[in-house]
């Protein structure tokens, strides 16, 4: 119901385009159920939405777990590619294009 109640009868829509959008807009919905989704719908790994999704998650876990309001790119890369197996160019290339969407600041 949380997510009807968030985007209505365009969810599906919603959800197919970018199931990381679960994990962000969507209370008890964390990045290991949203990453399912994604899986099931037949998204890559390295694809740009699922390594936006994994920095954030490690952001906000770092946040929510140590207080930390701030995570120098040196510690936010190397535990982006623990979570996601993904290459550290590729986690840094999305860090950079959050950054420069104003998503995520330095």
């Amino acid at each position: 119901m949380k997510i009807f109640r968030k985007w209505g009868v365009g969810a599906v829509d919603v959800i197919k385009d970018n199931p990381y959008m679960l994990c962000a807009n969507i209370p008890g919905i964390g990045f290991d159920k949203a990453d399912a989704v994604a899986r099931d719908l037949g998204m890559r790994e390295n694809c740009a939405e699922r390594i936006a999704a994994g920095l954030n998650f490690v952001l906000s876990y770092n946040m929510n777990q140590n207080g930390h309001v701030y995570l120098p790119q040196e510690k936010l890369i190397p535990a982006a590619v623990t979570l996601l197996g993904c290459t550290e160019e590729e986690a840094e290339d999305e860090l950079e294009q959050q950054l420069s969407f104003g998503k995520l600041r330095a």
